[in-house]
């Protein structure tokens, strides 16, 4: 079972429900984010999560009172039997390299060690924190105290920047991901627990399946201008099920049920024709008849 923060449209919780895990809270404090997550379960025909949907801040669960009710609902969860997770990726404006690098104290930011502070607070049996690169290089300090804090709350843990590429995507996507297990689960209360424990290498290695350095090896082709109808076929010598096309096909995009609601474009219009198809006509409205007889004061606004 899991507990979802910052939950955005499913993306990650549906790849946890995929290998088994059951997501019971769901927290997103967008609107639209939360209304997608919703459509998308009643379409794939999945039960609404058990506790339900948290449309607040996770910094309102600090609060005395939520945080007994968040007690209390992991309580409930730890009856029924299996281990309790926490996932979620904070918000990463604050530390991306596109950003502006607000870091911990940014807006966004702040969130990370809300997040790591209710790990510590709850502790459940594992956790998944995510978010981007320029924590570990712009911010590397901020993300050094993290792990510190997950240390003295006993929980061994592996930090890596992760290219989606490895595990297959067809996306070259950076993100640092620390997994995390309670050594509760590795060693009895009658035991000393090491002061440091981490999960070596073999952890990431087992589910890789390309390098990502192999990968961007190859003779990928850069851009060529587009020809309406025409239909490219995979350049010899690449990864076919590292393309767009190779998922497109697989999951059959063109016969899904939105399909027809694609984006279009309208970059390539002229900009004349632009206007002239979007701006709607401008007329000039009759004047209301003066009370005045038209006569206007000098210094008047109307005479300015």
């Amino acid at each position: 079972m899991v507990f979802s923060f910052f939950s955005g449209s499913e993306f990650l919780d549906l790849g946890f429900e995929y290998e088994g895990f059951i997501p019971v809270l769901v927290n997103e404090v967008h609107p639209a984010f939360l209304a997608a997550y919703k459509h998308s379960r009643a379409k794939l025909g999945i039960s609404a999560p058990r506790l339900g949907y948290l449309s607040k801040s996770i910094e309102t669960l600090q609060h005395p009172t939520a945080d007994a009710q968040l007690r209390h609902q992991i309580q409930q969860i730890r009856a029924l039997g299996g281990p309790v997770g926490f996932i979620g990726g904070p918000p990463c404006p604050d530390f991306s390299n596109a950003g502006k690098h607000g870091g911990k104290d940014g807006p966004h930011g702040r969130l990370t060690q809300v997040y790591i502070d209710l790990i510590r607070t709850h502790q459940p049996d594992f956790f998944i924190f995510e978010n981007v690169k320029g924590l570990m290089s712009n911010h590397a300090h901020h993300l050094h105290e993290l792990e510190n804090q997950l240390k003295d709350a006993d929980y061994c843990f592996t930090t890596r920047l992760v290219n989606s590429l490895e595990y297959g995507v067809p996306q070259d996507r950076e993100r640092v991901i620390i997994v995390g297990f309670h050594t509760s689960l590795y060693f009895p209360s009658s035991l000393p627990c090491p002061r440091l424990l981490r999960l070596n290498d073999d952890f990431w290695q087992a589910e890789q399946v390309y390098d990502v350095q192999a990968v961007k090896a190859l003779a990928w082709p850069t851009f060529e201008a587009f020809q309406a109808g025409r239909e490219s076929a995979c350049p010899p010598g690449l990864l076919p099920e590292l393309t767009i096309a190779h998922w497109f096909e697989k999951n059959r995009v063109e016969q899904h049920p939105n399909a027809s609601k694609r984006f279009k474009p309208r970059a390539g219009l002229p900009r004349v024709g632009r206007r002239r198809q979007c701006l709607p006509r401008l007329r000039r409205r009759p004047r209301p008849a003066r009370q005045d007889g038209g006569r206007r004061e000098a210094g008047s606004p109307s005479a300015r």
